[in-house]
């Protein structure tokens, strides 16, 4: 059995694959109290032989993982890196190292998804990242803007009197186009940005029939306001291990 780890900025996630299973998604918050012995806890149940790794939380969170890791099976994890190419999936980026690891993977998930096809990429975490993926493998690059729980958190650092309401509660009514509220004016306005941003990608974009995924942990949050077919994927990156884990074996 293997084990897929993605470290985002905010929390841990995790799967396991086994025979060409791979499990739900297992998430936990880096500020839950006693982290580690919770992360050790939870693996303590699987018989694993290999760890794969994306990384994007750094240094510090990386010993801690390893030390984890150790403890569970004694095994050193493989930490994946960002690449020129993987098979047909090329990096758009003029210094490929510069693209992290979880877009990279993003972009190898969609690939194997369905080939011959165009994508467009939203990953929704403490950043908001949108990728675009020709059908032929090409990367032609992205965008990166603050996530949503980001843009909630700085405007409440800078306006005293929005520092109270929380965005995550989005209307699920898709006729409450304009807030009525405050809570309701933040939560949409930090939404239509995000909305926005792809949007106007999208039409000023050389290339028709484009599929949208979304992933990263607040997707679900824009779910009902994209007027666009879409797929949900909160487990893109994951699937990103996978493609490469198992070519690998």
């Amino acid at each position: 059995m293997m084990l897929f780890v993605d470290m985002g900025n905010s929390c841990l996630k995790w799967a396991t694959y086994n025979y060409n299973n791979l499990s739900l998604p297992v998430s936990l918050f880096y500020q839950e109290n006693n982290f580690t012995a919770k992360l050790i806890s939870s693996w303590s149940e699987y018989d694993i032989t290999s760890v794969w790794v994306a990384n994007v939380a750094g240094a510090e969170k990386a010993k801690i993982l390893r030390n984890c890791i150790k403890s569970c099976w004694n095994l050193k994890p493989i930490f994946l890196q960002t690449q020129i190419n993987y098979a047909k999936v090329i990096n758009g980026y003029n210094k490929p190292k510069q693209l992290g690891i979880d877009r990279w993977l993003n972009l190898i998930a969609a690939y194997n998804l369905q080939e011959n096809t165009n994508f467009c990429i939203i990953d929704c975490g403490t950043a908001t990242t949108v990728d675009i993926l020709l059908a032929n493998g090409y990367h032609q690059g992205g965008l990166i803007i603050p996530g949503l729980v980001t843009m909630q958190n700085s405007l409440s650092k800078q306006a005293y009197q929005l520092a109270n309401f929380d965005m995550i509660n989005l209307p699920k009514d898709k006729t409450s186009f304009l807030g009525r509220d405050t809570q309701t004016g933040i939560a949409l306005g930090i939404a239509y940005t995000t909305i926005g941003l792809i949007e106007y990608l999208v039409n000023n974009l050389d290339q028709q029939n484009i599929n949208f995924i979304l992933t990263g942990g607040l997707a679900s949050k824009l779910t009902n306001l994209l007027r666009r077919p879409y797929r949900l994927i909160p487990e893109l990156v994951l699937r990103g291990i996978q493609v490469i884990a198992v070519d690998n074996q």
